[in-house]
């Protein structure tokens, strides 16, 4: 079990909140449950793009789960694994609901009104950077992945506020907004355990 530097027991903490998230989310998909969205909607192209952005969320937390050594760092590796994955499977599950194929676009963002290639979506880490985060070890691999992660968080929460304020559906609004609040919330707190822990990130707290 992963315990933070505090000694706190992060996997009962997770176990809680994802029941919490859970039900949670439950309400959400009842009361959102209406009329199957177009395919330019909001709520479509929001859960298409952000998928694709949270699976390299996954992907570089997995990385540091494997190379780095700070286990606060860590810590929120995991928290990242577990709840992004969650999101993932409710937004594929919505998608396949309303009958939308849930492949990856080619051009992201049109819904908000802003299209650009899938790859250059806000916050995602270059291949490059992703190779050198894959081959960095130790604090170094602990300090690359807070950057990375902040600068993706802040990609990602642009995308999840103009989703909380225009998509059409209740539960999509719900789930943006908690994505946005929570991600907010994770940039401040990489910050502070950069300053804590003397890793050389270079991180801005606040809003996206």
């Amino acid at each position: 079990m992963v315990k933070s530097q505090a000694g706190v027991s992060w996997g009962r903490v997770l176990a809680v909140a994802l029941v919490m998230a859970f039900f949670g989310g439950a309400v959400g998909y009842v009361v959102g449950s209406g009329r199957s969205p177009s395919a330019e909607s909001v709520d479509v192209g929001f859960y298409r793009d952000m998928t694709v952005h949270h699976d390299q969320a996954v992907r570089m937390s997995l990385i540091e789960l494997r190379n780095g050594e700070n286990l606060t760092v860590r810590s929120f590796a995991q928290e990242i694994v577990i709840f992004q994955r969650w999101e993932m499977g409710r937004m594929y599950e919505r998608l396949r609901g309303w009958g939308i194929t849930s492949e990856p676009p080619t051009t992201a963002m049109a819904w908000m009104g802003m299209p650009v290639p899938a790859s250059s979506m806000p916050g995602l880490a270059t291949d490059e950077q992703m190779r050198t985060l894959q081959n960095a070890r130790g604090a170094e691999a602990d300090a690359l992945f807070l950057e990375l992660m902040a600068e993706h968080h802040r990609g990602g929460a642009h995308m999840a506020g103009y989703a909380a304020k225009h998509a059409g559906h209740a539960d999509v609004r719900s789930l943006a907004a908690t994505m946005e609040r929570n991600q907010i919330m994770e940039i401040a707190e990489f910050k502070q355990t950069a300053e804590r822990y003397g890793l050389d990130v270079a991180t801005e707290a606040g809003s996206a």
